[in-house]
């Protein structure tokens, strides 16, 4: 468990079962099995955290931007009905769809995501709303 907690992202220098920053239980913390592992690297910008939560079709992390050193949460699109993530090695990132209809199903869903997606960044400036 040495190197970050996964919950505030501060260095860990030993292993700890718990981070002495936050209070975060290290050594009881598991993600799902459909849920990327922590410290797992987004385009070269966002260092996963914990898991905040998994629905139909998407799983939510704490990450760390590591362009700004904040503290965001980020969404994969990630519809379990479709897909299934290669866990045959430990951090297995690679997603692959169940079937050749539900690649259609996974592409379409995926753009319309993407757009949803575009769409809220345009609120940003709004007050009470926070995109970092």
């Amino acid at each position: 468990m040495k190197g970050i907690c996964y919950n505030c992202f501060q260095n860990l220098l030993q292993q700890n079962y718990q981070c002495p920053y936050c209070g975060f239980p290290m050594q009881s913390y598991q993600s799902s099995l459909r849920a990327l592992v922590p410290e797992t690297v987004r385009g070269d910008r966002y260092l996963v955290g914990r898991t905040l939560g998994e629905g139909g079709f998407g799983i939510t992390y704490l990450a760390l931007d590591r362009n700004t050193q904040t503290r965001v949460a980020i969404k994969e699109y990630f519809p379990g009905a479709l897909v299934t993530r290669d866990v045959s090695v430990y951090g297995g990132n690679t997603l692959h769809t169940l079937s050749q209809g539900s690649h259609k199903d996974f592409q379409a869903g995926l753009k319309r995501y993407v757009e949803e997606a575009s769409i809220l960044s345009k609120f940003q400036d709004l007050p009470g709303i926070d995109a970092a």
